[in-house]
């Protein structure tokens, strides 16, 4: 039976390439409906230039009969001032795109990045983000014929005076950021344990905002201070319960991907999910 809450589709994320393979032969009736498999480095061994791999994972997950989507490699940034620079990451996610065309992916999961300047800088952030909405123009313009779409990803919401933050940590910046992209191919990940960093909530104006736009939802859990994509717990309960019956209001049914380092640890999350669903049908 496949694994669902309230009707949505569960998965699970694969963190490294040099698993996906022996992990996805372990999805054979395991009652996952999806899996997102993580790029986790560039060299000359990562599958961005493994053809024969690729073509494995493909039949596998045809044999498989589930839904998948690939999580570009890590480090990258779209907006970074120096172009020299930002141009590497625009070619490492076109590379991405094209392994994900390769394994029959729908998307994309991209980071924007980061910048060395403070949250409380409103302007210079907006001009950063200009800068990776050029980029992703710019990947949008290069794989134009790919039909694997741009799945951007939610990142940690810094203290304000911090001398950093990362770019895409509020809804009203997709939301920018989609207006400036006027494109299709590109929609939200929204991560629940980024949302929950820092003092963060993983709150219904997300989820309200951006609903049109939603590929799917990355759920694991942390301690607010670090991304440790832990397993979901009861600890979590109160505020997972919440977010699901706020997901289920609004949001078409993207799936709910397990973010987390192993299936042992996906299982936890499962149980967590189920005593939240269970708690919103007996106060239905």
């Amino acid at each position: 039976m496949p694994y669902s809450i309230l009707g949505r589709t569960i998965g699970v994320c694969c963190k490294r390439n040099a698993e996906w393979i022996p992990f996805l032969e372990s999805l054979r009736d395991s009652g996952f409906g999806r899996v997102e498999l993580s790029l986790d480095e560039a060299g000359c061994s990562s599958l961005l230039h493994d053809a024969g791999l690729v073509g494995r994972v493909r039949e596998l997950l045809q044999s498989l009969g589930i839904g998948a989507s690939v999580h570009s490699v890590g480090g990258t940034n779209l907006g970074e001032k120096l172009s020299r620079i930002r141009q590497v990451s625009v070619e490492l996610v076109c590379e991405s795109v094209e392994v994900a065309d390769r394994v029959g992916a729908e998307w994309l999961t991209v980071h924007l990045g980061s910048a060395g300047i403070p949250n409380r800088s409103a302007d210079r952030k907006r001009g950063r983000l200009d800068v990776a909405i050029e980029a992703l123009e710019e990947i949008l313009r290069r794989t134009r014929g790919s039909t694997v779409r741009l799945g951007l990803e939610n990142l940690p919401c810094m203290p304000p005076d911090w001398p950093m933050c990362r770019l895409g940590d509020r809804s009203e910046e997709f939301e920018y950021v989609f207006d400036g992209l006027n494109s299709e191919r590109a929609g939200l990940v929204f991560d629940y344990g980024h949302a929950r960093l820092y003092g963060g909530d993983a709150s219904r104006e997300w989820v309200e905002r951006l609903k049109e736009r939603i590929f799917a939802f990355h759920l694991h859990s942390n301690n607010r201070l670090e991304d440790l994509h832990r397993s979901l717990g009861p600890s979590d309960a109160p505020e997972l319960r919440r977010f699901v019956a706020e997901v289920t209001k609004v949001s078409a049914r993207a799936p709910f991907l397990l973010e987390n380092y192993s299936l042992e640890e996906a299982l936890e999350s499962i149980s967590a999910l189920r005593a939240a669903e269970s708690g919103l049908l007996s106060h239905a």
